[in-house]
């Protein structure tokens, strides 16, 4: 797979394969709980609409997700466009009380595929401890992040991410597993996802 080990790129675009592993011994599986995997996917549409990006592609498993997404480059914002994002997040009371060192910030971080990443796995393990009564860190350690360079690397990475509940001997057809994109695509459930046909057309990244 033509793929570059790097943890993001500033200032423009680009597709990214991404994973998270939970902390844990060997022979647990904390996510392979049907609810835990709806509510990440829940998690993961959430910030797809409140981040800059497009989702490509995703599978949960026991113990590890994965997670193939564009990231779109800096643009300019309007306040409403932004508080229409932040919304999503915070009461309008906070929205209220922002300066606009704040609107900037938040600005910022909607475009920075790290701040998605911190965003994304805080709210699952704050959701995961307090729905199970669990103290502690909930992350093994930092997100994994691998930049996809070109057309064939992402749609090689998005074979690799859909098939692995079937070398894991979870089901025999990839669509058939309830924790990917391939399952959500197949149901229909996939309007909040970037469509496949179209990854060819994104902007091409330049080359460093």
């Amino acid at each position: 797979m033509a793929r570059l080990s790097r943890v993001k790129v500033e200032g423009e675009g680009a597709f990214y394969h991404l994973c998270g592993r939970v902390a844990g011994v060997k022979g647990e599986y904390p996510l392979a709980d049907k609810r835990c995997r709806r509510k990440i996917v829940d998690f993961i549409k959430l910030f797809s609409k409140v981040y800059c990006l497009e989702v490509l592609g995703f599978c949960i498993l026991g113990n590890h997700y994965h997670l193939v997404l564009h990231m779109s480059a800096p643009r300019e914002m309007s306040r409403k466009e932004l508080r229409s994002r932040a919304e999503l997040l915070y009461k309008e009371t906070v929205l209220d009380g922002w300066l606009e060192a704040n609107w900037k910030r938040f600005h910022e971080r909607i475009f920075d595929v790290s701040e998605l990443m911190r965003s994304l796995q805080s709210k699952i393990a704050r959701w995961y401890n307090v729905t199970h009564n669990r103290r502690g860190r909930f992350w093994a350690d930092r997100f994994k992040s691998v930049l996809l360079e070109d057309e064939k690397a992402v749609f090689d990475c998005l074979l690799y991410v859909e098939l692995n509940p079937v070398r894991a001997g979870i089901v025999e057809r990839p669509e058939s597993y309830e924790g990917s994109s391939l399952y959500y695509r197949e149901i229909k459930d996939d309007k909040w996802m970037a469509p496949i046909t179209e990854i060819a057309h994104r902007p091409k990244r330049a080359s460093a």
